[in-house]
């Protein structure tokens, strides 16, 4: 499907550089940065009527920040795959 943003996080804890995108099906899938395999989808965003536009990593990489035209900004643990916090 259409990529709508994309984030690269650097090696992390797991040694691994992932690299998040969302698309226009309203999921964020986490991808192994150095194989270029998916790793990790979130749950689809069922909650929103828009998928997520934008994507920031935290400076750890451990959270992902997820925000789309619905104003609302989520907050991922990314190695759990839960939202973790939600500002409207």
């Amino acid at each position: 499907g259409q990529v709508l943003a994309a984030a690269f996080r650097p090696v992390g804890n797991d040694g691994v550089p992932w690299l998040a995108t969302s698309g226009a099906d309203r999921t964020v899938r986490f991808w192994n940065g150095g194989a270029g395999e998916p790793r990790r989808i979130l749950p689809p965003l069922l909650r929103l009527d828009y998928p997520a536009t934008s994507l920031c990593w935290s400076p750890r990489g451990d959270w992902l920040a997820t925000a789309g035209a619905d104003r609302v900004v989520r907050f991922w643990d990314a190695d759990r795959c839960v939202e973790r916090r939600k500002l409207i």
